[in-house]
């Protein structure tokens, strides 16, 4: 089946990186939405339609900001209604989170910042969405809150910073709260950020382009992934 990927997008600064490269190599066709430029009161079910399968990246906002920015709402029922069409769905730490919270999880600050290079634990045996190798990998990290595994969902990820870093909800359904499509460029950005993490688990930011083998082999992980997931 030819596939046709909606990407919602919420900052410019957190872009779909790999993502998008996976896509174009695999001549899938693909369309991004910027959720701060929407104004309308929702999406038809219609327009959802003509998508086979749905990618949420992370962004700087929060799940419990619908105040501060009125389009949360909307997305978080687009997102209900993808799931109603039983399509793959993959999320990306502000993504994972949105789904979570709509499949009844709790959400919220963490208790500390993680960011740069951590070591993940994955378990592949609860889903055959999960790479079968490696055991474990060093992912990027970028985030200051965190999700708990839904009840319905089973988590795959874990390590001793944040208990939850991925989830499978229905086998068609992943939610990670690290950074697996994260590449070079956005990467050295997150180390010249002006308003840089703080924090025990945050990285210096001299570190974080220190192992190119690092970010080869979470990118070979992630079009794994990817390949599975919307197979």
């Amino acid at each position: 089946m030819k596939q046709n990927i909606l990407i919602f997008k919420h900052s410019m600064d957190c872009p779909p990186g790999t993502t998008t490269d996976f896509f174009s190599q695999n001549n899938w066709k693909f369309q991004e939405l910027y959720w701060p430029e929407q104004s309308e009161p929702g999406l038809p079910t219609t327009f959802l339609d003509a998508y086979t399968g749905l990618v949420i990246l992370g962004g700087p906002q929060n799940v419990d900001e619908e105040a501060q920015y009125p389009w949360l709402k909307m997305e978080k029922q687009a997102i209900e209604k993808f799931i109603e069409l039983n399509k793959p769905i993959l999320g990306i730490c502000l993504g994972a989170q949105l789904i979570a919270e709509i499949l009844g999880a709790d959400v919220r600050r963490h208790t500390h910042t993680e960011a740069g290079w951590q070591q993940v634990q994955l378990h592949p045996e609860v889903s055959d969405l999960i790479p079968s190798q490696p055991p474990s990998l060093h992912f990027f990290q970028w985030h200051s809150y965190r999700f708990l595994t839904p009840q319905q969902a089973t988590r795959f990820a874990e390590n001793e910073i944040t208990a939850d870093q991925g989830f499978v909800y229905r086998n068609n359904i992943v939610g990670v709260q690290f950074h697996p499509e994260a590449d070079r460029d956005w990467i050295e950005k997150c180390s010249q950020d002006s308003d840089y993490p703080q924090g025990p688990f945050v990285q210096n930011p001299s570190e974080l382009l220190n192992d190119e083998t690092q970010n080869s082999q979470m990118t070979s992980w992630y079009f794994q992934l990817l390949k599975k997931l919307f197979r």
